[in-house]
């Protein structure tokens, strides 16, 4: 062997295991820098929102956490080109994850790679145009959150799983919804069926589920021939859903999200900046009222009373019974629940005369609010004695508190009549703007910037094209 020979083995003999740790590195570099199962997502190009987390997960679902960048609130109103488990609307500054139900072909091994999927949220931010960003996500596939291992969050729904989950309850019905005014809707909406004696006594056993997720739902009415049960509705303009009712399990023990105060409301509210609660002997104050009293109660008779605020007593509910032939009744001393309308009058309280938690239970159990204007001197300011989701702000008028607007009005709704507008007979009657987030619509507006009427709750602002399909067994 010559001396060259020699100091070549030599060298590999002494520095080979060197070598092969150096290419053992290198070879988890290349598979790190080419992204074997690299967590990467391209695209996505906004000022608004940000995608801040995701997982697919082996079953072809699809958990996205989207952060807010934009100035005030955004809406999102389809991920994927369709619906989506969890709250639409997203607060300044905040996060929120979703469950989109249009998603992945399912049937994969978790820990295997995807690569480029692509993704499509449409959103809009206040008082802006609506918008669509799209883009690829890669990684690797998660197991299901129903499996036991792995998973994302909820989202918002109460289950998840197939209609094997439901196999205990004997009947069911399809309701389709179909948003047929060109609006946006984002409000619970009531389901109305004869459950043909098929139901415990308390309808606790009623149940309604969107692709296989059971929904918070709320029971308004319970009897064996007829069931009205509520649930939130999110729907984009001219879009259609389809629902799937199901009832009949003797053995139902009644769900969580009906005792712990996540069912939604089934109550109405109306937040105006006008100080319409004046007794004053024009037609005008006395209409309004009457639009606002019929539309909240959904009837021409029923328990009002004033929790604050002045120029709110009898006088006003009387005002009203004699200008529309209603028979509404005022009192006051009983318990909240009793009041089928609660309604403030100038200067109320703007801290709340009640709890959070008080208005959240009277709102569920069907109760409604109306809260006209406020003192100039006062604002701006935003309420928090609300649920979360329906808190607003009261600012400055953009108008002559002189004149009720005369513009900008949703004319086809009970409350946007036109007849409204103009003087009233009193010195100053539009007092305030108001800024409401996606749950809240637009009756009468400046320039449909500022709003100055707003309303939100069951059905709201609209009754809403409704078919109920026929009882079929599940088995």
């Amino acid at each position: 062997m010559t001396k060259k020979a020699q100091a070549a083995m030599e060298f590999l003999v002494t520095y080979g295991w060197v070598i092969l740790a150096i290419i053992i590195v290198a070879a988890f570099i290349w598979i790190f820098l080419t992204g074997e199962c690299g967590k990467k997502s391209t695209g996505f190009l906004s000022q608004d929102i940000v995608i801040t987390d995701w997982a697919v997960y082996n079953d072809g679902n699809l958990t996205v956490a989207i952060a807010n960048r934009a100035p005030s609130y955004v809406t999102v109103y389809q991920i994927n080109k369709g619906s989506f488990v969890g709250s639409p609307v997203i607060e300044k500054g905040d996060s929120s994850s979703f469950d989109p139900l249009v998603d992945y072909p399912g049937g994969k091994k978790a820990g295997t790679c995807y690569k480029n999927l692509e993704l499509a949220i449409t959103y809009q931010p206040k008082d802006k145009l609506n918008h669509t960003i799209t883009g690829t996500i890669s990684g690797s596939y998660e197991y299901a959150p129903s499996s036991g291992s792995g998973g994302g969050g909820s989202g918002g729904n109460i289950s998840n799983g197939s209609s094997d989950s439901f196999v205990d309850y004997q009947y069911k019905r399809d309701v389709t919804f179909t948003e047929d005014k060109n609006i946006a809707r984002n409000n619970p909406y009531l389901i109305t069926f004869n459950p043909n004696n098929n139901v415990q006594s308390d309808c606790d056993d009623v149940i309604v589920t969107y692709n296989e997720q059971e929904l918070a739902s709320n029971i308004k009415s319970c009897s064996s021939s007829k069931v009205e049960v509520a649930f939130p509705l999110t729907l984009s303009p001219s879009e259609e859903k389809t629902f799937t009712v199901f009832y009949s399990n003797s053995t139902k023990p009644t769900p969580g999200y009906r005792t712990n105060g996540s069912e939604p409301i089934v109550g109405r509210i109306v937040f105006t900046g006008v100080s319409s609660t004046c007794e004053c002997g024009n037609s005008k104050s006395a209409e309004l009222h009457s639009e606002v009293f019929d539309w909240s109660i959904q009837d021409t008779e029923g328990l009002i009373t004033c929790s604050s605020g002045q120029q709110c007593d009898q006088a006003d509910v009387q005002h009203v019974n004699d200008y529309a032939g209603t028979t509404y009744n005022y009192s006051t001393g009983q318990p909240m629940n009793n009041y089928d309308l609660i309604m403030t009058g100038y200067r109320w309280n703007k801290n709340g005369d009640y709890s959070e938690a008080q208005y959240l239970s009277y709102l569920q159990q069907g109760g409604s609010l109306f809260f006209t204007g406020h003192d100039g001197a006062e604002v701006p300011f935003t309420t928090t004695f609300l649920p979360e989701e329906y808190d607003v702000s009261y600012g400055e008028r953009q108008l002559s508190c002189t004149q009720f607007i005369c513009s900008s009005s949703d004319t086809s709704h009970q409350i946007g009549d036109p007849s409204f507008c103009g003087d009233w007979g009193y010195s100053c009657q539009t007092m305030n703007s108001i800024d409401a987030n996606s749950n809240y619509y637009k009756i009468w507006s400046t320039g449909n910037v500022k709003p100055i009427l707003v309303v939100a709750g069951l059905d709201s602002p609209y009754n809403i094209n409704e078919v109920v399909g026929p009882e079929t067994p599940t088995s």
